[in-house]
């Protein structure tokens, strides 16, 4: 399986995190799998956030 093009709708969270909604594949099909919502948090670290709360969280590279 290759990359995909996923198209989603997003708003800010209440703790001004990108909460994504209405994704869709490129055949606007619904696509899951995407994270739920994307945080930059105060120690400065980017996480992918899934809807079950797992991460992936990236460090800038000095």
């Amino acid at each position: 399986m290759g990359p995909q093009s996923i198209t989603c709708d997003w708003t800010w969270g209440t703790a001004q995190e990108i909460k994504y909604t209405a994704c869709l594949d490129e055949k606007q099909q619904p696509a899951p799998g995407g994270p739920a919502k994307i945080e930059v948090g105060t120690d400065g670290l980017l996480r992918f956030v899934e809807s079950d709360g797992s991460a992936m969280t990236f460090k800038r590279a000095m």
